[in-house]
């Protein structure tokens, strides 16, 4: 064999391991997009006026800080044996949330902690 030709037939099975690398790739980014897709995560609300209720503080059941809701008043994301969780919000009374993660998607109303709001 000619050493031209053995050029030749490495070059298309490196074309052919790139070609199926960049396909798992391709599909891998795919897949991670359809999943995060289909994620819900609760919101937390104001229960007057139905707005989310951005960077409200969410506790643990042992009074752990989890983190805050996000400025869509989106929980950040909780392990399942954080659940019960607290919610906290600075003129609102405090929520309990005692779903969980498989918990479909809704929600929170929290309302004031003065009636006259």
């Amino acid at each position: 064999m000619m050493p031209g030709a053995l050029v030749i037939i490495l070059w298309q099975n490196i074309k052919v391991a790139m070609l199926k690398r960049i396909l798992v790739f391709i599909l891998t980014v795919l897949l991670a997009l359809l999943v995060h897709a289909q994620r819900r995560d609760p919101v937390v609300a104001d229960s007057a006026t139905h707005m989310p209720l951005p960077s409200a503080s969410v506790f643990d059941r042992n009074g752990n800080a989890l983190g805050m809701t996000d400025a869509r008043g989106r929980l950040p994301f909780l392990w399942p044996d954080s659940y019960p969780v607290t919610v906290r919000y600075l003129g609102f009374r405090e929520l309990q949330l005692a779903g969980s993660p498989a918990t479909p998607y809704s929600w929170w109303r929290i309302s004031p902690s003065c009636p006259n709001w």
